[in-house]
């Protein structure tokens, strides 16, 4: 009977990680190349040591790209063969759920917890992103559950397992800080604090001295106000509980990726994210009831790496950067989520209500992953980045030069990486990170935007052939209301009437109206005559 139940339970996972598989494989082609997946792909073609150099602006150590450098060479840049980097993590992150799930209470949680790593929407379409957000998790669900083994059974390979995972955590996002409280914690929590300090103070020492040579890179990050600034007006509109209501969004199967819309409390995404919320209360609930059996650190440790990682980055967030991005960061957290919520499902009664609900998880997450795939012909829109990227490449000819505003040059450098013709930036500094730019900063100073406005124009003439034309790519980006019904954008010197009056630019074709993936940002193509501006029109560009 037991050997029976135990095929039944590996046919079980079987299916489970073929149904990760697949979900995360469907559509993996849809979606365009978007800024952060182009600028860790722009990122990664570079040499290591230049690695290093683009990182100081940006959030990330360097690991996934140094990793994603190495999968570069070996299976090419298409967007498919980079997102299949992603695909392993999740799928290898929902078998090591069900790992860990069994060895900690039970098979059948294990296997509830990776039924819900599977069908996650948001775990989903992470999979199928040119970033690090399924390698993370997968890491400090190793370096956690390594810690725990270790308190229990004092094998030194486990505690090894930690410091690896812990390091390789830290070397990939900055969010693995948060990792380190959390592995405190439950050390504290295990009594074993004073009983094995060598130990702690040896594997602290480790740590920094392995970890001792990105700290300048480090401080540069932290030094860096601009890179989070485009999260500081959803901050300001949602606030500590606003951001933590989505979170448990995301970790619902009705999640979405809510980093530049939230959803509305009322809408009937809620519902199943209370749901889901309830279940981990009661999966909690089952963990404190069991404390004495499973002892200290059997029982307390997901509570720990769940609650401790949510408070620190709300506080740090609160007090001093906002950073903690629901829907992203926090996925970092969701296979504990699951795990606890796991424990939950598992005490409901009787199993045809587990059934019910299996069902029920499973149609609701299905259903809200097709929302993820937006058809932007139907909003009116000429297509998206790689449909722009097309549009200009029909028409290139020899001499001719494009210029990005805002964030649109990643994408487009990513989908004409086979063309030479000369790329630029409006503001020049965007270049120097293709994800990050701070248009309320740059708001501040209108005069200055139209002096480099004439400056690029002057470096575009420069780059361009004879007969050279002159494809711009103007974002919406960068609105602020300044008075009633009166709005200015960073972009608005690049506007027609603008380039024709300050800087002697004609338009000779409009190109279409683009969205931008991701940020939902709109994009306006144009072919402009590249001629010389008149005396009045240089010196107003001077």
């Amino acid at each position: 009977m037991a050997a029976l139940e135990r095929r039944r339970e590996g046919l079980a996972l079987v299916a489970l990680l073929l149904l990760a598989a697949a979900l995360r494989i469907d559509a993996i082609s849809r979606g365009d190349v978007w800024i952060d997946e182009a600028n860790a792909i722009l990122t990664a073609r570079q040499p290591w040591g230049e690695i290093v150099n683009m990182l100081a602006l940006d959030s990330s150590p360097p690991a996934y790209y140094f990793l994603l450098s190495i999968w570069m060479r070996l299976f090419g840049d298409g967007a498919v063969a980079l997102r299949l980097l992603s695909v392993g993590f999740g799928v290898l992150l929902t078998g090591s759920v069900y790992w860990v799930g069994s060895q900690w209470i039970s098979r059948g949680v294990g296997l509830w917890a990776a039924f819900l790593l599977a069908i996650s929407p948001v775990q989903i379409f992470y999979s199928q992103q040119v970033r690090m957000y399924t390698l993370l998790p997968l890491l400090f669900l190793w370096a956690v559950w390594s810690l725990v083994k270790y308190l229990q059974s004092g094998r030194t390979l486990h505690l090894l397992g930690c410091l690896v995972a812990a390091l390789a955590g830290l070397f990939t996002h900055n969010f693995a800080f948060y990792g380190l409280l959390v592995l405190a914690g439950i050390v504290v929590a295990s009594g074993q604090l004073l009983r094995r300090w060598f130990v702690w103070l040896m594997s602290a020492a480790v740590i920094g001295v392995v970890y001792a040579p990105w700290v300048p890179t480090l401080m540069q990050q932290l030094a860096n106000a601009d890179h989070y600034a485009w999260f500081l007006p959803l901050w300001t509109k949602s606030g500590p509980l606003g951001v933590l209501w989505e979170t448990l969004l995301s970790f619902s199967p009705a999640g979405e990726f809510a980093m530049f819309e939230y959803a509305d409390a009322m809408d009937w995404k809620g519902w199943p994210a209370a749901v889901s919320a309830a279940l981990a209360g009661w999966g909690l609930w089952q963990l404190l009831r069991r404390r004495r059996e499973l002892g200290a650190v059997g029982w307390s440790w997901a509570p720990i790496a769940l609650v401790v990682p949510v408070v620190s980055a709300l506080s740090f967030s609160t007090l001093v950067t906002p950073h903690y991005v629901p829907g992203r960061v926090d996925q970092t957290l969701f296979p504990i989520f699951a795990l606890i919520t796991a424990v939950g499902i598992t005490s409901v009664r009787p199993s045809s209500v587990r059934f019910a609900l299996g069902i029920a998880l499973l149609a609701i997450a299905l259903v809200n992953k097709s929302t993820f795939y937006t058809d932007y012909s139907t909003l009116g829109f000429a297509g998206a980045d790689r449909e722009m990227a097309e549009v200009i490449r029909a028409r290139l000819r020899p001499g001719d030069v494009i210029l990005c505003t805002s964030l649109t040059r990643a994408s487009l450098e990513y989908y004409l990486r086979d063309e030479t013709v000369p790329i630029l930036s409006f503001p020049r500094d965007t270049a120097r990170h293709l994800g990050a730019q701070n248009d309320w900063r740059l708001l501040e100073d209108p005069d200055w935007l139209r002096r480099e406005a004439g400056v690029v124009l002057a470096a575009a003439r420069a780059a361009s052939g004879p007969q050279g034309r002159l494809f711009l790519a103007r974002a919406r980006s960068g609105v602020m209301i300044v008075g009633f019904g009166k709005t200015r954008s960073v972009n608005d010197d690049l506007k027609p009437g603008a380039l024709r009056l300050n800087f002697g630019v004609d338009e000779l074709e409009k190109l279409g109206r683009f969205a931008q993936t991701g940020t939902k940002d709109v994009i306006w193509v144009s072919l402009n005559r590249l001629h010389l501006a008149s005396a009045g029109a240089a010196e107003k560009s001077r």
